[in-house]
């Protein structure tokens, strides 16, 4: 099955873009944002909207085929790639990745993958957030093309089991965990100290946020419901 057209749409990300060099260099936090002068090129401000692009492929059986070209929030810092803009982004998509995607066969995921991971724009490889974007879509399409899920698609091309535990996920709160923790169940957690300076306070601060966690009563999340049970025939 092919790709019957492709479509590249601006659109905002999750979260923040930061400059990660002001905050080291002590930009001032005022609420959400920061105040003064930026330090790493392409930002406007310390803390700015994300940004991203969709992509979007129709199938010749008329479904869509999605994925989102999204960027870190600390681009530009410790060798990333530079701020992800979508002006800046979508006129090389329409002119450079339409003409390669328009007719493509999405039979299988990781040659196609392979293949856009391979471009190069300017000398380098294209920027981290379309490759990741591009990936999400091509797999998209191939599941939507075979009539499977997209991990079956990844265990069958990869020849990996389908495993039905529960995922471990990873959440991340910010510096004001007391504001953004939901009321969910978590084990203690980790620091994430962005500042040399908070490293004179690391020892009140992990122990702080331990006690914060605890008191939640979040220390012990409970198991999820054995999905496996779910597949079994029923007992007559």
């Amino acid at each position: 099955m092919k790709i019957t057209e492709a479509l590249f749409t601006s659109t905002l990300s999750s979260f923040y873009f930061d400059d990660q060099a002001a905050i080291k260099a002590g930009a001032g936090q005022d609420g959400f944002t920061y105040v003064g002068e930026t330090r790493t090129p392409g930002f406007a401000k310390i803390r700015q909207s994300g940004e991203a692009v969709s992509v979007l492929l129709k199938l010749e059986n008329g479904l869509w085929a999605e994925g989102d070209c999204a960027a870190v929030q600390y681009s530009g810092a410790g060798g990333r790639d530079p701020l992800f803009t979508a002006a800046r982004y979508v006129s090389w998509m329409n002119e450079t990745l339409r003409p390669l995607l328009v007719g493509r066969d999405v039979s299988e995921f990781a040659g196609n993958a392979r293949f856009f991971d391979s471009l190069e724009q300017d000398g380098g490889r294209i920027h981290t957030a379309i490759r990741y974007g591009l990936s999400q879509a091509l797999l998209d399409a191939t599941a939507k093309a075979s009539g499977r899920l997209k991990v079956e698609v990844i265990c069958d091309e990869y020849g990996l089991p389908i495993e039905f535990e529960p995922l471990r996920l990873f959440g991340q709160s910010g510096d004001d965990e007391g504001c953004h923790q939901q009321p969910e169940q978590r084990q203690p957690p980790w620091a994430l100290l962005r500042r040399l300076l908070a490293l004179q306070h690391a020892g009140q601060d992990l122990q702080r946020r331990k006690h914060f966690a605890l008191r939640l009563g979040r220390s012990q999340p409970q198991q999820p419901p054995d999905h496996r049970q779910r597949q079994q025939a029923p007992q007559h």
